[in-house]
C-alpha cells in the first residue's frame, strides 16, 4: 500500500534482466533520467531500478505531511515490484537523504549504500528538524 500522502506508486525505470539489484534514486529537481548512463553501464552486472520520488518525473503528486519515512516506504514498495531481492541504494543530494531512511526500515534488505552529494551541518535549523524527524 502507497504511503498515505502519496497519490499513488512511484515510478521505476529499469535495465538489466539479472543479478544484484541496484536502486538508483534522484536528486532534485531531476528524475530517474539522471542516472541513464550509469543505470546502462551497471546493468551489464546488476539488476538497475531507478526510481522517480514523489512528484517527479513519471512519479504521482505527494500531499502536504510526506515524510522521509512515507517516501522511503514508497521506495521499497517500488522496489518491492521488481525484486524480493537486498538491493545496494544509491542515492544522490535528497537521494542520499531517502536512502538512509530506506536503510532504517528494512536493513536487511540493503547491501550497501553509496551517497554522494550530501552535507551534514547539524547548526541549521532544517538540518536539526530532520536529525529529530523518525
Amino acid at each position: 500500500m502507497t504511503a498515505p500522502h502519496i497519490e499513488g506508486p512511484l515510478h521505476t525505470e529499469r535495465l538489466g534482466p539479472e543479478g544484484t539489484p541496484m536502486v538508483f534514486i534522484h536528486p532534485n529537481p531531476m528524475d530517474t533520467s539522471c542516472w541513464l548512463y550509469q543505470m546502462a553501464h551497471f546493468s551489464t552486472w546488476f539488476r538497475t531500478i531507478g526510481i522517480d520520488l514523489p512528484g517527479y518525473g513519471r512519479s504521482p503528486r505527494a500531499q502536504p505531511g510526506l515524510t522521509m519515512e512515507e517516501i522511503a516506504d514508497a521506495c521499497w514498495e517500488a522496489v518491492d515490484r521488481v525484486t524480493p531481492d537486498a538491493a545496494i541504494v544509491v542515492g544522490l543530494s535528497v537521494g542520499a537523504w531517502v536512502a538512509p531512511h530506506m536503510g532504517h526500515l528494512r536493513p536487511e534488505r540493503v547491501l550497501a549504500m553509496v551517497l554522494s552529494g550530501v552535507g551534514y551541518s547539524p547548526d541549521k535549523e532544517f538540518a536539526r528538524r530532520r536529525i529529530a524527524s523518525p
